[in-house]
């Protein structure tokens, strides 16, 4: 898991400007590191799901991974005390959204799981 871990952390700083990088690289390493915990849901719930394989084309493994990934991205605004409408909220979600996507960019399973976060998003009327 920790190689998961590593490459989904290169994932998300790398979807962080250099400019964020160096004028606010207290709020980066924590940020990321919420980040990370939201996209590894799916590896989480892999033992709950074991005939899922990472495949979140099956139905009731990609709602319960949509789920508790929500869940994951609303603990990370609770704990910081901030909303989607926020500055720090919408770059939170901005950060999350492209990570995702770039991940999405590499296989269809996750292209299929991006699209159901991404619904959710455009039913929260978020232009993400």
């Amino acid at each position: 898991m920790s190689e998961v871990i590593n490459n989904l952390e290169t994932v998300v700083l790398n979807q962080v400007s250099p400019e964020i990088m160096e004028s606010e690289p207290q709020f980066v390493e924590p940020i990321v590191s919420s980040i990370v915990y939201i996209l590894t849901a799916p590896f989480d719930l892999k033992d709950a799901y074991e005939h899922a394989t990472y495949d979140y084309t099956n139905d009731e493994f990609e709602v319960e991974t949509v789920k508790v990934m929500n869940e994951r991205l609303q603990q990370i605004m609770n704990t910081l005390e901030t909303t989607p409408s926020s500055k720090l909220g919408k770059f939170i979600i901005k950060l999350y959204m492209n990570s995702l996507s770039e991940i999405a960019s590499t296989s269809e399973s996750w292209k299929h799981l991006y699209n159901e976060v991404h619904k959710v998003f455009a039913s929260l009327d978020n232009k993400f």
